[in-house]
């Protein structure tokens, strides 16, 4: 099973009742270890994640020590919250945990942000860090803690964002109930700016660490999952059930795979088309019990696929942040 797990959060006022943080908190750690980055990943094309292990697009592992919930891919490796099973891996539950970070042949570390999984967002490039905290801030009449907006230029290491733009008044207002109307969420992220909705919806300047409230409009616009991020190809239904990806001139492009039982749904890039592979003893285009599933992706125009057999049967995760492919969960032996 494919299921989209979006950014929105509809009711807040729980997170905040199992999240807040005791008094003393810090919003970060002053490692340099992960705020500064001395050695960058690759952040383009597919990243997934599947048991302990996030991969990249360029064949580079790394290994998180466990289950996780959600992961962004920026600066020198993964910034992941754990889950306790592979049960609860992709999981948007209303949970807060440490955001951790993990590097190539490293183990993982903490960074003292305390998140919820929903609540991270890295750059494409892979430049900045964002987030959303919930449990650290001053505390309204109710002891619900006001939300800040922050981010970390990984380049630099320092932090460019610390503000509680469009977060409410914790001293006039009921934060909690405030927040769960609002449905909080990270908008959008791209290499300059960073787009959040909380008591309205703002936009932030990574540069600047400036913000401002958007004008009639501005608001970034849904990402189309079956149309590739340049629009030259577009992944269609034939009439007859079968998959097909067509470009903008009209040319077809017909996978090239060992077998005739696959999927696709989605782009990691402009020429990366992301869907299933599946095998077993049954016939159809749709999976029936006994058949296995597992991650495969289509090249643009030749139509060369690769499967990831490690995948097979395994609950697999994309990152949030900028793909077309923002916190969907493969769940292996059901996809649809």
């Amino acid at each position: 099973m494919v299921r989209r797990a979006g950014l929105a959060v509809v009711a807040l006022l729980l997170l905040l009742a199992t999240g807040c943080g005791d008094e003393g908190d810090v919003k970060a750690t002053d490692s340099p270890a992960w705020r500064t980055s001395t050695d960058p990943v690759v952040t383009s094309g597919l990243a997934w994640a599947a048991g302990s292990t996030v991969h990249l697009s360029d064949g580079t592992t790394i290994d998180t020590g466990g289950f996780v919930r959600s992961f962004v891919v920026a600066g020198d490796g993964a910034f992941f919250v754990p889950a306790e099973s592979e049960e609860d891996a992709g999981s948007t539950t209303l949970t807060v945990d440490e955001l951790r970070f993990a590097t190539p042949g490293k183990p993982a570390t903490g960074t003292g942000l305390q998140v919820s999984p929903q609540f991270v967002a890295g750059s494409p490039d892979g430049r900045y860090l964002a987030a959303i905290d919930t449990t650290t801030g001053e505390k309204d009449r109710f002891d619900t803690p006001q939300a800040s907006v922050v981010a970390f230029d990984l380049k630099t290491g320092k932090q460019v964002i610390d503000s509680t733009l469009g977060m409410g008044d914790p001293d006039e207002d009921d934060l909690a109930d405030a927040y769960s109307e609002a449905e909080m969420e990270i908008l959008s992220m791209t290499d300059t700016s960073l787009y959040v909705r909380a008591l309205g919806e703002f936009v932030f300047d990574l540069a600047t660490g400036e913000g401002r409230e958007l004008e009639e409009g501005e608001r970034p616009q849904a990402a189309d999952l079956h149309s590739s991020p340049n629009g030259e190809w577009r992944i269609e239904g034939a009439d007859e059930g079968r998959i097909r990806i067509v470009g903008a001139d009209g040319a077809e492009v017909t996978p090239v795979t060992e077998g005739p039982r696959w999927n696709l749904s989605w782009w990691a890039d402009d020429r990366t088309a992301v869907g299933t592979y599946i095998t077993g003893p049954n016939t159809g285009i749709r999976t029936q019990p006994g058949d296995s599933v597992a991650l495969m992706t289509c090249q643009v125009p030749s139509g060369e696929c690769e499967v990831f057999e490690e995948s097979a049967g395994q609950t697999v995760v994309f990152p949030y942040g900028a793909t077309a492919g923002n916190g969907m969960v493969l769940q292996g032996g059901d996809e649809s």
